[in-house]
């Protein structure tokens, strides 16, 4: 009788096979490491050159953003000038973005009309620029110098 163990060890006729399959197997492995490294390599490079398409995107909307915002600065600011009646109700924005002055927190705007120049210099007194009232204006001046408007600072109290 034979035993279990000398089914398990085939003949000297399957050892021929059995190298075959083994490099069959061996090719197909390194067939799909190939194929793994080229696909990784492909994502590598299209996310590279799609990356700073998206930083420039991404640049420019936070330009547009902070641009959007500076012109809702300016556009209060000529709103409480006109609401005071201190320039026309006719009056329009100049460039639209204020200028930064010494001040921490003041802006500065130009407007004109067809007539006229004005600076409107404001304070920023909160973030939310959808409330008018977080835009303070402090002076309004023509572009001769002569000022128009100028907010009085309460004197500091005295204890």
């Amino acid at each position: 009788m034979s035993s279990d163990f000398d089914k398990l060890q085939g003949t000297d006729a399957d050892i021929p096979a059995l190298e075959r399959e083994w490099k069959v197997t061996r090719i197909v492995i390194a067939v799909c490491v190939v194929l793994v490294v080229g696909v990784l390599g492909y994502l590598t490079f299209l996310m590279r050159s799609t990356v700073p398409g998206a930083d420039q995107q991404a640049a420019s909307s936070a330009t547009d953003s902070a641009a959007a915002q500076g012109r809702q600065v300016c556009a209060l600011a000529l709103a409480n000038a006109q609401n005071f009646g201190i320039v026309p109700g006719f009056t329009k924005i100049g460039d639209g973005q204020p200028k930064q002055t010494d001040v921490t927190g003041r802006y500065v705007c130009n407007a004109a009309t067809e007539a006229s120049q004005y600076v409107l210099a404001v304070d920023l007194v909160c973030s939310d620029l959808t409330n008018a009232k977080c835009v303070n204006l402090y002076s309004v001046a023509q572009d001769d110098g002569a000022i128009l408007f100028q907010r009085q600072d309460p004197a500091p109290d005295s204890k």
